[in-house]
């Protein structure tokens, strides 16, 4: 949930998705984030896609700042974490591409002027490209094991439980 965005966030196999909280039957925004091909052949060549298991299935979407995420998944048995570039565009984007246009801008886009909610398409939404690091000990490997976590002063603590049944 991000309640300053009036957001909640959803992880799913190969997706994010981002809901608006006023109106949750609107389009979602959605992030697709699957591993790479390589990585997904190895998976599966190592015997574990029998359930399709070889996907990035998202389980850690925590809050890193005002403007960004932080997300893991488990990226076809090879945990990966990202960062999720979220939030309005600024005033200063929106004078930014009036002077690169030349300066000319219309008053339906110059967001400033108008009391009105910004839409979907103002709205940013984007995997920080670069940013990839290691998931491992921040998001488990395997999709089916239960995890917990959470982010306190930019430190990840992470609970996974592994249950064996006969």
């Amino acid at each position: 949930m991000d309640e300053d965005h009036d957001r909640m966030y959803v992880g799913s196999k190969d997706y994010i998705l981002s809901l608006d909280l006023h109106d949750i039957n609107k389009e979602p925004l959605i992030i697709h984030w699957p591993v790479a091909s390589q990585r997904k052949t190895e998976c599966i060549l190592s015997g574990k896609d029998t359930n399709g298991e070889c996907g990035n299935f998202i389980r850690l979407i925590e809050p890193w700042n005002r403007t960004h995420l932080y997300v893991c998944g488990t990226g076809a048995y090879n945990p990966i974490c990202t960062y999720v570039d979220r939030g309005r565009r600024s005033q200063g984007f929106s004078n930014l591409q009036a002077l690169q246009s030349g300066g000319r801008t219309s008053r339906a886009a110059d967001y400033s002027s108008t009391a009105e909610p910004l839409n979907n398409k103002e709205y940013i939404f984007r995997l920080e490209p670069g940013k990839v690091d290691s998931g491992k000990g921040k998001c488990p490997y395997d999709p089916k094991l239960n995890s917990v976590s959470a982010l306190i002063s930019e430190l990840i603590f992470a609970y996974f439980s592994s249950s064996c049944t006969r």
